[in-house]
């Protein structure tokens, strides 16, 4: 019985002397990683849409004669600049001064027969029906010359707005319906660009006219200009199944074109309570859904979360299930779901 006792003995020293394993042995062990950690944010935020398009004038007339006619002569060519007001063409008033003309004889002849036959009727020769009858002829023949007179004022076509001559189709000598574009012009002031940019449904229904923007032109550098959302279209591109919409240009040190290719960013009114994290305490990710690995009692536990944008050195995101009070940043790379961490500062 004694070598029984002395091994029993041996091993109750033995228990005694062997520290009792805990379960913060491992963290504190070799195989603990070090890692930090940096608090999260609530904030109330708006996700940006960003979207490309083509700049174009926001003014933009197609400017016609309301009369057919030979163009006589035109004033102004493709590329130049004209005023509002200013002459652009004339038509050929041959014809048109000749209705003048003959629209005159008639409402001259048509106001002797009225007073005549007034007379006639004060001396009850002619009826109150013949009286009427003259009195309607006289105010027809009244405004078919008031008709004439304005269509040889149309005759001379004027610029509507400043800007610049895109295009004029038509010469001297050309025979020219009425309505057919004579002159193209578009505005060039500081406010007459709007870049018009394509939207999907998700972010058209978040955009609201007056939502600020930002835009960057490729043609100088990337220059910021501060733009503001001016017009939403009420139905989308049945080519591109986009939604467009018009974002007005405030101020340029540029001179500015049509067609130059821009980049925009729009900040829709409409706000909504995010989460921002550091973009480096995001491990993986696929699409919108990602990674970040967080701190539970010293062991590194994967959370699931949705980017929804990224801005500078922050993410944006909507949590999946319960909320986090600080992710892992340095150290988050070597790290693996149940990995035991250690904390530094």
């Amino acid at each position: 019985m004694k070598p029984i006792f002395i091994l029993a003995l041996l091993a109750t020293i033995w228990s005694c002397q062997s520290p009792a394993p805990t379960q913060n042995k491992a963290n504190t062990g070799p195989d603990a990683i070090s890692v930090r950690l940096q608090s999260v944010e609530q904030v109330s935020a708006a996700e940006p849409v960003v979207a490309t398009g083509l700049l174009s004038p926001r003014q933009e007339v197609r400017l016609s004669f309301k009369v057919g006619g030979v163009i006589s002569k035109l004033y102004v060519r493709e590329g130049q600049t004209v005023q509002k007001g200013q002459l652009l063409a004339t038509l050929n008033t041959t014809e048109l001064d000749a209705q003048v003309a003959q629209a005159g004889q008639l409402f001259s002849k048509a106001e002797r027969d009225w007073q005549r036959t007034q007379r006639l009727y004060q001396d009850s020769v002619a009826t109150l029906e013949q009286a009427q009858n003259q009195t309607t002829a006289l105010e027809t023949s009244r405004q078919t010359l008031a008709m004439a007179r304005a269509n040889q004022g149309l005759s001379r076509l004027y610029a509507t707005l400043s800007g610049v001559v895109q295009a004029r189709p038509v010469n001297e000598g050309e025979l020219v319906s009425p309505g057919v574009p004579v002159v193209l012009v578009t505005g060039t002031g500081v406010s007459d660009w709007v870049l018009r940019v394509g939207v999907a449904d998700k972010a058209w229904t978040r955009l609201r006219a007056g939502d600020r923007a930002d835009v960057r032109l490729d043609a100088f550098g990337g220059e910021l200009l501060p733009a503001q959302v001016v017009a939403l279209s009420q139905g989308a591109d049945p080519a591109s199944g986009l939604y467009q919409a018009d974002l007005l240009i405030r101020a340029s040190r540029n001179r500015l074109v049509s067609g130059l290719f821009g980049k925009a960013t729009i900040y829709p009114a409409g706000r909504q309570s995010l989460v921002a994290i550091p973009a480096d305490a995001i491990v993986e990710g696929d699409n919108e859904q990602a990674f970040t690995f967080v701190n539970e009692g010293n062991i590194a536990r994967k959370r699931q979360l949705r980017v929804l944008y990224v801005r500078g050195n922050k993410a944006f995101v909507n949590l999946t299930g319960n909320t986090i009070a600080a992710v892992i940043t340095d150290g988050s790379a070597y790290l693996e779901d149940g990995s035991p961490i250690r904390v530094v500062q």
